[in-house]
């Protein structure tokens, strides 16, 4: 009986091995047929739009095709894509029996690659033909994606892409893509630098996309931005002013929506300076709307809200600021004095025309050796130019009026300076 057992051990591993042998052997004709055929596969996907040429293919027993200097052109002759090294892998039925569809291929993996991606007002992607010719001219409402199932694996690749006005450049990316047209679409995306529409030393997108309903549906995306420039945003002045974004993105293909929250050291928008910035936003349809930030103004403290529009750079800013210090707001040593400022911030999507306008008052304070019991007036300010306007000043009860104030390159200009008596009677001092 020991025997028999033994027998039929050693036969089960001949199979085995035999078996295994074989799908060895297979394995490496078909990757082999692969890689002569790559031509015949190109030209019968029709999923990739234009023409890709190779340099050289290279086949291996576990059924991978490996390829350099792959180049991807339009039917105009424009550069899609330029991947110095890459791999693919197939169905091996498909290359066998040479039926070819969107599916024979099942892993892409690409490196150092140049990458141009045009989408359109749906957010696919041009050169990609994703979509089921209808059967009939009743089926065109009913539009379907093709069937997908891919893995696409990118590394140290460059990306720009181009959509409705927004175009971005990303460097040095590293990217997981699993697409599955009946189910989901999850990523893993990440990359050293971005320019374009926004900058940032850094961005990171982790999630997918849920493909079993109707219209895609964005499906809790995490995003962050490391040292997003609001500069480029034509807000603040100066390079280094940075901020860190934490978001979710949510909402229907292709109109996302990103809720988060928005951190910064510093943002100087003349003649503020803001500091310690935190606040949240939510993005949809090309709008920013922040219900909540808080900030440092001053050495005061501040709370603020706003919108902003990515497409034409246009945005607003209401703040109500306590306790700001009159000297470092006016860069005034001799003023002594916390301000409350209820403030406006309007701009066309021009730096350079931004508007700021509001009322501020104080409390007891001094200016050298006068005291005074209050100030109080309007502010605006636009074109490097500061203005005061209808100033009471309170001393010991009486009270100085100033119609007009102007700061212009650090140089204070004033108007006529006149008391004005509790019955409104205004005499003039100077």
């Amino acid at each position: 009986m020991f025997k028999n057992k033994r027998k039929l051990v050693l036969s089960a591993i001949s199979i085995a091995a035999a078996l295994a042998a074989v799908f060895y052997l297979l394995c490496y004709l078909a990757s082999l047929q692969a890689a002569r055929i790559f031509n015949e596969v190109v030209a019968e996907q029709r999923v990739m739009k234009g023409t890709l040429t190779v340099e050289a293919l290279r086949a291996n027993v576990f059924g991978t095709v490996s390829f350099d200097n792959l180049v991807w052109k339009d039917d105009a002759g424009t550069l899609l894509a330029s991947i110095p090294q890459g791999s693919f892998k197939v169905r091996p039925l498909d290359i066998i029996t040479k039926r070819f569809n969107s599916e024979t291929v099942t892993y892409v993996e690409i490196k150092d690659a140049v990458v141009n991606i045009n989408f359109d007002d749906k957010m696919y992607w041009q050169q990609i033909d994703v979509f089921k010719p209808p059967k009939t001219k009743s089926e065109t409402k009913n539009i379907q994606l093709k069937e997908f199932h891919v893995k696409l694996v990118l590394i140290n690749s460059n990306i720009e892409t181009h959509a409705d006005r927004r175009d971005f450049k990303f460097r040095n990316v590293n990217a997981t893509i699993n697409f599955n047209s009946r189910k989901r679409l999850t990523l893993d995306f990440q990359c050293g630098n971005v320019s374009g529409t926004f900058e940032a030393d850094a961005l990171r997108l982790n999630g997918g996309v849920d493909l079993t309903k109707p219209v895609g549906v964005y499906d809790n995306i995490s995003f962050n931005i490391t040292n997003c420039n609001m500069s480029a945003f034509g807000i603040g002045n100066g390079e280094n002013e940075k901020g860190t974004v934490q978001a979710v993105i949510n909402g229907n293909l292709p109109t996302p929506v990103i809720t988060g929250t928005l951190n910064m050291k510093k943002l100087k928008i003349t003649p503020m300076y803001f500091s310690n910035v935190k606040g949240s936003f939510k993005y949809e349809n090309g709008a920013i709307d922040v219900p909540e930030l808080d900030a440092r103004v001053f050495a005061g403290k501040v709370k603020a809200n706003g919108y902003y529009n990515i497409d034409d750079r246009s945005y607003g800013i209401d703040l109500i600021g306590t306790g700001l210090h009159g000297d470092i707001g006016l860069n005034d040593p001799q003023l002594h004095c916390l301000v409350d400022l209820d403030a406006h911030l309007r701009s066309d999507g021009k730096p350079k025309n931004l508007l700021i306008y509001g009322d501020f008052k104080s409390g007891e304070g001094s200016y050298g050796i006068i005291n005074f019991d209050s100030l109080q007036g309007t502010i605006t300010s636009q074109h490097g130019i500061l203005d005061f306007r209808d100033v009471y000043i309170m001393i010991d009860g009486d009270q100085i009026f100033a119609p007009y104030l102007r700061i212009e390159n650090g140089k204070l200009k004033l108007g006529s300076i006149y008391y004005e008596s509790d019955g409104g009677t205004r005499k003039k001092l100077m």
